[in-house]
């Protein structure tokens, strides 16, 4: 089907449609002056209807097929099926530890939005808190030895590139006296990016698609939508007929309780399954812990193992469900990232080899240094 018409096939039908109409064909045939004027009025009603009419009819037309609908068109696809609206960019939340190196002798306070931050570096990722918090004289060293207090964060900025892993920030933005040290003991997490445009239609043709609306894809999609949910998988039949078990994992790992309870109480409730056809039974995704010993080869002086443990965990967090972990790719971070580290060695390692529904996670690692040999 032709959708658009040129301005010259515009005014050839216009024309058409005049020789057919006796009084107006007359106005072209006998009246040169009038002639002239009916023409101009042709002229600009073929282009109102080329550089608008066109325009407005293809931009409704394509709106009507989620395929084709734009960012204006598309929500009201998400509304007619009752999905989620399309999803802002959020920003990341987490905790960390401030405080000084030294034991306090006064007291210091660290006012409400407060900047801290990973370094340059590392893409300078910037977080304020959440509110103000002091340490004193009475203040205790923390498990690294420092003398910290601990408060909430939130990223400056919203997007998924502000979910860094434990041990990033380490800068202070804000100068405040007394104050030198700042750390995350756990990454941050909640961070996401706002949804694109093929992600809404995405999720609008994975709707359409469902031939029945309590389908393993429907479990599925409506776990995902859940902020602290990373990765989800479906378990027909998990306690015997009648139930479905729904397998789940967060970006720090196993699920809360909790957690547990806002998703199954988001299935098993009469608005959303008014005749009780089923059970969802949520549950914490099979983790692989990786254990480890690792021995770093230095030269001039040893690597902060703090920072050691951060590069494995940036590893770890680029690993899907049932990923092998490679030991070189492991053995190559630490020397192309850790200032003085010349070799690695890695012994009484657990199997490279993740089972195929698990999450590989770090586990219990003891951690060697040595002086290197060349």
């Amino acid at each position: 089907m032709k959708e658009l018409l040129t301005e010259q096939e515009l005014e050839k039908t216009l024309y058409g449609y005049i020789r057919e109409d006796e009084q107006l064909k007359n106005i072209l045939t006998i009246n040169t002056r009038a002639t002239g004027k009916f023409r101009a009025a042709i002229n600009i009603i073929k282009r109102a209807i080329a550089e608008y009419v066109n325009v407005l009819i293809m931009t409704v037309f394509r709106n009507i097929f989620v395929t084709t609908a734009d960012r204006d068109g598309l929500p009201s696809h998400l509304k007619d099926r009752g999905l989620e609206p399309w999803k802002p960019a959020k920003p990341s939340t987490g905790k960390i530890r401030i405080g000084s190196s030294s034991k306090p002798t006064q007291v210091y306070k660290i006012p409400q939005l407060t900047i801290v931050g990973t370094n340059a570096s590392n893409g300078k990722k910037q977080y304020r808190l959440f509110s103000a918090v002091e340490i004193n004289q009475l203040t205790v060293q923390d498990s690294s030895g420092y003398y910290t207090t601990e408060i909430d964060i939130v990223s400056v900025a919203a997007g998924a590139s502000y979910n860094i892993p434990s041990m990033s920030i380490d800068t202070l933005y804000t100068d405040i006296t007394g104050i030198d040290v700042v750390y995350n003991p756990e990454q941050t997490q909640y961070g996401r990016d706002e949804e694109d445009i093929e992600d809404v239609r995405n999720r609008c043709i994975v709707y359409d698609n469902i031939e029945k609306k309590y389908d393993s894809s429907w479990f599925l999609s409506e776990t995902l939508n859940f902020d602290f949910v990373k990765d989800a998988a479906i378990v027909p039949r998990y306690q015997g007929r009648g139930t479905l078990g729904i397998a789940i994992i967060t970006p720090t790992g196993a699920p809360t309780q909790e957690q547990l309870d806002i998703i199954y109480i988001h299935f098993n409730n009469d608005a959303t399954d008014p005749a009780g056809i089923y059970n969802v039974i949520p549950f914490a995704m099979e983790t692989y812990n990786w254990n480890a010993t690792i021995t770093l080869f230095y030269v001039s002086a040893p690597p902060a193992e703090a920072d050691a443990i951060k590069e494995l965990q940036s590893y770890f967090t680029q690993l899907s469900r049932g990923q092998r972990i490679v030991q070189n790719q492991v053995e190559s971070r630490f020397i192309s990232n850790l200032v003085n580290v010349q070799d690695v060695l890695i012994e009484d390692f657990s199997p490279l080899d993740t089972p195929i529904e698990a999450y590989p996670q770090v586990g219990v690692i003891t951690w060697r240094y040595d002086v290197f040999t060349p």
